[in-house]
């Protein structure tokens, strides 16, 4: 006969044992270390993302780690700033080229 304590004992061992077997407390623990040591101005959830995604590319074989490790060294909010300043000169100065082009 089942009892609600033995479900519960065999569902906890299970849970353990899923947890050891792909070290999910490990995983938890260096993420939440790092988020404390970097205190990003991102969120938690973003942070911990961005470091699963560049663990994930560590691992597969002809990645390009190295060069999303040096890009992700710049803040996204200072890549966005970026992104915007570029659009606005591009803004400017396409318009002239193009008048100058049907001009001549």
């Amino acid at each position: 006969m089942f009892s609600p304590s033995n479900v519960e004992a065999e569902e906890k061992r299970s849970i353990e044992a899923y947890c050891q077997e792909h070290q999910i407390d490990g995983l938890l623990q260096e993420l939440v270390e790092g988020l404390l040591r970097d205190r990003p101005k991102t969120t938690a959830k973003v942070h911990f993302a961005h470091i699963i995604r560049l663990k994930l590319m560590k691992d597969e074989p002809c990645s390009e780690y190295e060069e999303v490790v040096k890009a992700a060294e710049v803040p996204g909010h200072l890549l966005k700033n970026l992104f915007e300043a570029t659009k606005k000169i591009t803004a400017e100065i396409v318009p002239r080229e193009t008048i100058r082009l049907i001009i001549q």
